[in-house]
């Protein structure tokens, strides 16, 4: 597994070059042109041509994020695409068109109540008894066209906490013919508390709760929550539903990223403590991506090392923290423990001095990390190429620091 895959530096500097790239900008443009193209452009007709690129490329991942390019020609800049930016009224058509049974099976098998089976055209209304031949041709069609959408985008469409409920729907698709959702990126929307805790509500069931009730499960792997506004009260909240919930039913979700979202080593405590007498919850849980967030700091760090959270993730993002030597130290002991899953680490551009630089490179051959990012920390020269030595020893792992000309230096195996 190699670095460029493994660790978060890289996947921050993907972001930064694909933003280079386009020039995406976040703010909203309320131009003529905007408005002119918003109001031709309806949501069926978004997702109808965005429908046409997935199958013509046969892609697993269906976007519907609003984003801005811009093109330089004769250096003034010129507007390329300026697609949509949903409302909420939108966001629900959106929601609709995914779910509409007849656009994806015109024919439904159904059992009436005396056991008789019978099949359905849900487009022209009609009933038969005998299997219609476009049954089984549409489903040997079904079986063999592109592979079901697997990911979607809504990301970048400004929603702030004004529709937590709308946003929830998008959580508990199920599973058709042609979406199959087990990843839902809701980055930089602005969401808050609110939109928090109906998330939390989708991810966490009572058992006795679906027993009881008809309740739609949520079925999501990986939630991409990263630059919004969640802050403590809206992760604490997660960490609350998590502690209070009895028998909650196992939840299905792999991969957490909370990244630059205003959480401190307040919520985050309370989230380790959360996770980890309830990790038969959370118990696919592996991936937790907390960079960015600034004011996470030794204490934080240290509650997840205490609350072995080490043991049950395999890969942590804290790049762009306030790290120091307390938390390299206690990640360091951390990561020499027998029970210890974690293969990739990140807490580059954080406050780690030499202090903390040491610990870590007295213990780097015993780690069963396979990418370790500390790049972007105070070390001298010493320190550095200490980690570089011992990393080396390690035979399994690339680890990551920077020189004095801010030159990525990597030990080889």
């Amino acid at each position: 597994m190699g670095m460029g895959a493994s660790c978060g530096y890289w996947k921050e500097k993907v972001s930064d070059r694909n933003k280079k790239k386009y020039n995406i900008e976040e703010t909203n443009d309320h131009t003529e042109e905007n408005i002119e193209l918003n109001n031709v452009k309806n949501v069926k007709k978004i997702y109808q041509e965005a429908m046409e690129i997935v199958n013509k490329k046969r892609l697993k991942v269906l976007d519907m994020s609003y984003v801005k390019m811009r093109k330089n020609v004769q250096e003034k800049y010129h507007k390329v695409i300026v697609p949509y930016q949903f409302s909420e009224k939108q966001l629900l058509e959106l929601h609709q068109l995914m779910n509409i049974v007849e656009a994806i099976e015109p024919w439904q098998k159904i059992e009436n109540d005396d056991g008789q089976i019978y099949y359905y055209n849900g487009n022209t209304h009609e009933s038969v008894w005998e299997v219609p031949d476009e049954f089984n041709s549409n489903n040997s069609e079904n079986n063999s066209s592109s592979p079901k959408i697997a990911s979607l985008s809504i990301a970048n469409h400004n929603f702030k906490d004004k529709m937590p409920n709308t946003i929830g729907k998008f959580c508990t698709i199920q599973p058709s013919k042609i979406f199959n959702l087990v990843e839902l990126d809701l980055s930089k929307n602005k969401l808050g508390e609110k939109t928090m805790s109906t998330i939390s509500n989708c991810l966490i069931i009572s058992s006795t709760t679906s027993s009881s009730t008809a309740t739609i499960l949520c079925q999501l792997e990986k939630l991409k929550l990263s630059d919004n506004s969640i802050g403590d009260k809206g992760l604490s909240i997660l960490a609350n539903k998590l502690k209070e919930t009895k028998n909650a039913l196992p939840s299905s979700l792999k991969s957490l990223y909370l990244d630059r979202n205003g959480l401190s080593n307040i919520s985050i405590i309370k989230f380790a403590e959360a996770f980890s007498t309830s990790s038969k919850i959370f118990s696919s849980l592996t991936i937790l991506s907390l960079s960015g967030n600034r004011l996470i700091s030794n204490d934080g760090v240290i509650s997840i090392v205490n609350n072995n959270l080490l043991h049950i993730l395999s890969e942590l993002f804290l790049s762009g923290t306030k790290v120091s030597d307390d938390g390299a130290i206690a990640i360091a002991k951390g990561l020499i423990h027998d029970k210890c899953s974690l293969v990739t680490l990140s807490i580059s551009g954080a406050n780690v001095g030499d202090k903390g630089g040491f610990e870590i490179a007295e213990n780097l051959p015993l780690y069963k990390l396979r990418g370790f990012d500390l790049q972007g920390n105070s070390f001298s020269k010493e320190v550095r190429d200490k980690i570089l030595a011992n990393g080396k020893r390690n035979k399994s792992c690339y680890v990551v620091v920077q020189d004095d000309r801010g030159k990525a230096k990597v030990s080889k195996r």
